[in-house]
């Protein structure tokens, strides 16, 4: 298994406009060529918008990380992580299981008027 050793924290309230952007920047390089502009912008106009991301942060149950999930959810006593990529994303797929994870099913992704289909993915901790 891989390691990548990377410097992980919480992500904050005051970090939400910098993981907004990040986040729809990522979404559309992704997945935007593959999608209609209508429902790409109607998106990340809901899910990346910096007022979410900041309520989202500050949500007690809700952890964001920078950086990188494994660490912190060991820390906090998880033993498995789970996590959802869309099947047509065969570069994250080979990623995830570069480093451990496998798939587990799958679920539907609703963007905009179009229902797709992200893998769920799964790594044990221990």
């Amino acid at each position: 298994m891989t390691t990548i050793p990377l410097i992980i924290r919480l992500a904050g309230p005051d970090d939400a406009a910098a993981v907004a952007a990040f986040g729809e920047r990522s979404f559309r390089e992704t997945f935007g060529a593959d999608n209609r502009p209508e429902d790409m912008d109607a998106y990340c106009a809901a899910t990346y918008a910096v007022e979410r991301q900041r309520r989202e942060m500050a949500e007690p149950e809700q952890v964001t990380l920078l950086a990188e999930t494994l660490a912190r959810a060991g820390a906090l006593g998880r033993r498995t992580v789970y996590l959802a990529v869309w099947e047509r994303n065969a570069r994250a797929i080979a990623f995830y299981r570069k480093v451990g994870f496998r798939e587990v099913g799958a679920q539907p992704f609703q963007l905009g008027k179009d229902v797709q289909t992200d893998q769920v993915m799964v790594r044990r901790l221990d």
